[in-house]
């Protein structure tokens, strides 16, 4: 059976509010539709990030039968077809959000 998920999953994609242990700024990934999140030093990272965490969650709830639950506990549509080989096809797409300060703590020009 071949799980394919109807629209893509939106991942807000944030500059992280620390750098990491090596004082490397980086990137902050979370698809609030499955309640998952990643990060990665640089955007390309942050992207391979997002198939890996995708790829494994996925494995493991096709191996677990619970891809279908999970699915719909979570509200995101799906169709199936019957193919010999399981799988779940997921479509994802990145959305930057960048927070900007707000004019009482944005830094005094003068």
């Amino acid at each position: 059976m071949t799980i394919r998920v109807d629209a893509p999953l939106i991942w807000r994609v944030e500059p992280a509010e620390e750098p990491d242990e090596h004082g490397r700024d980086g990137w902050v990934g979370f698809c609030d539709a499955l309640d998952i999140c990643t990060a990665g030093d640089s955007l390309d990272e942050l992207r391979e990030m997002i198939v890996e965490t995708m790829d494994l969650l996925m494995q493991d709830l096709l191996e677990d039968g619970e891809v279908e639950r999970y699915l719909r506990l979570k509200g995101v549509k799906y169709s199936k077809d019957d193919s010999a080989t399981p799988a779940v096809h997921a479509p994802w797409q990145l959305l930057a959000c960048f927070h900007t300060a707000s004019p009482s703590t944005a830094p005094d020009p003068a």
